[in-house]
């Protein structure tokens, strides 16, 4: 008899709430410190961003990349990474190189989680500053060296009054992990500040 009750109830089908709740989170996961850094959401006020929010994050994943044999730089192709651009047109001064300097400070003080960052600096137009460059390769070998276009950096930040946009190394970018400038630096900020802006991004995107 209790086998035929058994026989007889109809089957269920697997419910498909776990599946559904996995992903909500893995999308959230995702999503939320995204919106949190550069939305200011939920962020209370004393940790937020210590760069210069740009209000519109800068895709550059498709603008023109060259290493300095000329081949192509794909930077959609690259590891996901967060990047620190410096493009500068012309010549690296003091204060450009001041800024180098004090970005790779910040890069050993990150340690292990140095490897999630990439520093390059970006020669805009067809100048190009040799001293510099050999400065780089003799002193600051993990710097990338590669070649851009300056008129695709100027039509993207220009009509922006929260950067100055000068391309001079005084003002360096630091780009999201999927290719867009979503801050600013300059000789104004210092070293803690931006080890800590790296630190909260590499801990909400882990």
């Amino acid at each position: 008899m209790s086998e035929q009750n058994s026989e007889s109830q109809p089957v269920r089908a697997p419910s498909k709430k776990p599946l559904l709740s996995i992903i909500a989170i893995a999308v959230l996961t995702t999503a939320v410190p995204y919106l949190m850094y550069y939305t200011g959401l939920w962020i209370p006020a004393a940790t937020t961003n210590e760069g210069i929010l740009l209000q519109e994050p800068v895709l550059i994943d498709s603008f023109d990349f060259r290493k300095a044999d000329g081949s192509a730089w794909d930077l959609a192709a690259q590891e996901p990474r967060f990047r620190l651009f410096f493009p500068v047109i012309g010549e690296c001064d003091e204060v450009c190189r001041d800024n180098i300097y004090l970005v790779r400070q910040v890069d050993t003080r990150l340690g292990k989680d140095g490897a999630q960052v990439e520093r390059i600096y970006l020669q805009l137009g067809e100048q190009e500053d040799a001293e510099l460059r050999e400065l780089l390769e003799a002193e600051y070998p993990r710097m990338i060296y590669l070649r851009g276009e300056a008129s695709q950096w100027r039509e993207a930040l220009a009509g922006k009054p929260e950067i100055a946009a000068r391309f001079d190394g005084h003002e360096y970018y630091l780009s999201h992990r999927y290719g867009a400038l979503a801050m600013a630096y300059n000789e104004e900020h210092s070293g803690n500040q931006l080890l800590e802006d790296l630190k909260f991004l590499i801990r909400t995107s882990n």
